[in-house]
């Protein structure tokens, strides 16, 4: 039953794009920008290889249409090139989530790992093994897949994603015995050790509570009661608060502030005083490096509509019909 619901669901809000194989829908892209002088035909096979790879296989144990599919974009930045063969790079991670009863897309992740150092042959085809570390980029890309699905899923059904969480937790497990950077618990609080630790942790399951609260009770419920949506971003917004309180700093939490921060502030704009305040209070107590933003909330919007997403990327299909308003029936924030 959980299943059913969590894909009819999916299929509420899902928006069509072009044909491809598989459950996820990813655009990854290679550059090269900050490398000078070299070939680029290995970076098309690089972005090529990736790109069949993640889109040609089944992610989720779902039969999944093409309408119904995650879409997810990774955006790969060459930073140093050793050999024909090794490199270092950074990879941005973003992925969103279409809010129920409209066509805007809430970014539920958006960071960047610069850890990532590879060896790459673009004569042999990238696969990803689910019980075997083979190769470093296919096991960074197919980590950041599964931490992606977690996290959506999570968003539709209290702990939801768990399954994905434990399938990254696999991937960081068998890539111990490597040299590579970002696997091991010694690389610090952003390494992929961490980011999953903290996620399946039972100390910080407001993390997961909050992305329940804050998209299925909050954003999917404004467009019927828009009150009733802002007072369950509020209830969850607090358990981030808890969780902050219980560990300041964690990088978890503030990845998802920052997947969130802009988004926080137009939902307040038109809330009552009290509301605002709260809010306020919260946000500049957890993200203090950003606590000036904030005060953009007392700064009321003639109209307040869904926000543009914050991680477009030109080269996926775009979304023509980005609302108006904040659900079908014209209503606004």
């Amino acid at each position: 039953m959980k299943r059913i619901i969590i894909i009819a669901f999916i299929c509420l809000n899902a928006t069509l794009f072009y044909a491809q194989s598989g459950d996820v829908l990813a655009s990854i892209s290679v550059s090269s920008r900050s490398v000078e002088g070299t070939d680029r035909a290995i970076y098309d096979a690089m972005q090529k290889s990736l790109n069949d790879m993640v889109n040609g296989r089944s992610w989720t144990p779902y039969q999944l249409k093409q309408n119904e599919r995650f879409r997810i974009r990774l955006a790969i930045n060459i930073t140093k090139r050793y050999s024909d063969t090794e490199f270092d790079a950074d990879i941005n991670v973003a992925m969103g989530r279409i809010v129920f009863n409209s066509s805007y897309e809430s970014t539920i992740l958006n960071f960047v790992d610069g850890k990532l150092h590879f060896y790459y042959n673009q004569f042999e085809p990238l696969e990803f093994i689910e019980s075997t570390y083979t190769n470093n980029l296919v096991s960074v890309v197919a980590y950041y897949i599964y931490y992606g699905l977690g996290l959506q899923f999570d968003t539709f059904q209290p702990s939801g994603g768990q399954e994905f969480f434990s399938r990254a937790s696999d991937i960081v497990r068998n890539a111990q015995s490597s040299r590579e950077p970002g696997w091991n618990s010694q690389d610090g609080d952003r390494s992929r050790f961490w980011l999953t630790e903290y996620l399946m942790s039972p100390t910080y399951r407001g993390l997961r509570t909050f992305m329940y609260q804050y998209h299925r009770q909050g954003l999917d419920a404004m467009a019927d009661n828009l009150e009733n949506g802002r007072t369950h971003i509020t209830r969850a917004i607090e358990e981030l608060k808890k969780v902050y309180e219980e560990r300041p700093g964690m990088y978890v939490t503030q990845m998802i502030v920052d997947a969130k921060r802009d988004e926080i502030i137009n939902i307040f704009r038109n809330a009552s005083e009290n509301e605002k305040k709260k809010i306020i209070e919260i946000m500049k107590q957890i993200d203090p490096a950003n606590s000036n933003k904030y005060d953009g909330i007392n700064v009321s919007a003639p109209t307040s509509n869904f926000p543009s997403s914050t991680y477009d990327n030109p080269s996926f299909p775009s979304n023509p019909s980005y609302p108006q308003g904040g659900g079908s029936d014209g209503r606004r924030w």
